[in-house]
């Protein structure tokens, strides 16, 4: 049995979709330097269609969580950047798409996050509610940290906190 879960978020953010853009999709692999779920992040793979990389590997912040890796599987300049979680998925989601989209009206960007999840099996249909509202939550604080970030021109103060978390944690292991 496979069950899809969907996951949204919109933030209207006060800046040119130029901007919001190159935050947000340009530079796929940058993620690290806004979101607070995002320890570490590195490109690889040729660009898509204009983006810094095609692939990226995502070192979670959230304990009890693998890291992750991601491939560009639509990137349309301007409108929307889609990418598949194809590696650190728990065992039970069979597949996972996440995506941004954009517009801009009169020099502010609307962005809508959207999360396509499978989740399959007893663990699947046992998690399906709280994966929902996990996502949802997610995905609202990254659309926040990414306006804050574009306005601000610095992280998100929950971004700043788990930087400095994942800085301790850093020294304790040397």
């Amino acid at each position: 049995m496979v069950k899809q879960i969907t996951a949204t978020s919109q933030a209207t953010i006060d800046a040119p979709l130029e901007k919001v853009w190159a935050v947000m999709a340009q530079d796929f692999a940058g993620i690290e330097k806004w979101s607070s779920g995002v320890n570490a992040s590195v490109g690889s793979a040729p660009p898509v269609n204009g983006s810094d990389h095609g692939e990226r590997a995502c070192q979670i912040a959230a304990a009890g969580f693998s890291d992750t890796k991601e491939r560009i599987i639509e990137f349309e300049p301007m409108k929307r950047i889609r990418y598949s979680l194809y590696d650190g998925l728990p065992g039970f989601v069979q597949n996972a798409i996440n995506g941004w989209h954009f517009s801009e009206e009169n020099g502010r960007t609307h962005v809508r996050g959207q999360t396509d999840m499978e989740i399959k099996g007893i663990m699947g249909v046992l998690m399906g509610g709280f994966m929902k509202k996990n996502l949802t939550r997610v995905l609202s604080e990254m659309a926040e940290e990414g306006k804050y970030y574009i306005e601000n021109g610095e992280p998100h103060p929950r971004k700043k906190k788990a930087m400095a978390k994942f800085a301790k944690k850093q020294r304790k292991s040397r």
